[in-house]
């Protein structure tokens, strides 16, 4: 009877030793970041003009990965000119402004996308074409009424953040702020674990959405608009992005790193 048991024994061992696991699926790592490039000008008479591109997404989101590269390819093939904000909504990375933001925009369909704060511009077609076609839209109907240049510290928890608008045509601004984290890994529907999601809105500053106002200001003039906030501590990449908004519309849009300045930006002149 011993032998036996020690035979049954010694073959179920062979057996297990023969099995193999199945490997793991390799994670999808996601899109890397926008890339900010050279700013075309350090001087010059037209302030150069960048589009924000506010999209809206979700880890629940089968088809948000689609637009999430459609973005990137857009913004390789007009360097410097779209500016990402993604607001994440349902989700572990949704701010505390999610609904107001899905409401004001009249967000149904995920993924979707709105240029430069602007209802009527909103799509869900995970199509470069779509985006590259806007910037260029912005740029044949005339030059940025203003620019912008920002600075800001960190430290501690304690951030500091000066947004400078320069009119270059007479009007009232608004100043709008916002800080953003690159790189966070997450499970996401239609690309695995390990995806990685960037430009996440965290918090707004001052008045949020509304932005603070610079008051009127006639061509050349200059406005600084102050933000103080405090700002969880963590290892990501995080920034700054500042827009300046008239009627509500965002006319001119510019990302910033923590710790980091970035000056006024100028159109190459020909």
């Amino acid at each position: 009877m011993k032998k036996w048991i020690w035979i049954l024994f010694s073959f179920l061992l062979m057996a297990c030793v023969g099995q193999k696991e199945d490997p793991e699926p390799e994670p999808v790592p996601g899109p890397d970041p926008i890339e900010e490039p050279e700013v075309p000008a350090t001087e010059g008479t037209r302030f150069f003009r960048r589009v924000l591109a506010l999209e809206f997404t979700a880890t629940w989101c089968q088809y948000c990965p689609n637009m999430a590269e459609a973005l990137v390819q857009a913004a390789a093939e007009r360097p410097g000119r779209l500016v990402e904000v993604a607001v994440h909504y349902a989700d572990e990375m949704a701010p505390a402004e999610a609904n107001d933001i899905v409401q004001l925009f009249k967000v149904s369909d995920y993924p979707s996308m709105v240029f430069d704060w602007d209802i009527s511009t909103r799509f869900n077609q995970q199509d470069a074409s779509r985006m590259t076609a806007y910037v260029d839209q912005v740029l044949e109907a005339g030059d940025a009424p203003c620019g912008l240049a920002v600075t800001n510290t960190l430290e501690g928890t304690d951030l500091s953040v000066e947004v400078r608008l320069k009119a270059a045509a007479s009007g009232t601004y608004a100043v709008m702020a916002a800080l953003l984290e690159d790189g966070i890994l997450a499970t996401q529907a239609g690309a695995g674990e390990n995806y990685s999601c960037q430009a996440v809105l965290r918090q707004f500053f001052g008045k949020g959405m509304e932005g603070e106002s610079t008051g009127a200001l006639k061509e050349g003039e200059e406005a600084a608009v102050r933000f103080t906030a405090q700002a969880a501590a963590s290892e990501r990449e995080r920034r700054i992005v500042a827009c300046a908004l008239q009627d509500g519309r965002v006319v001119n849009v510019v990302s910033c790193a923590l710790n980091r300045k970035t000056d006024y930006a100028y159109e190459k002149d020909n």
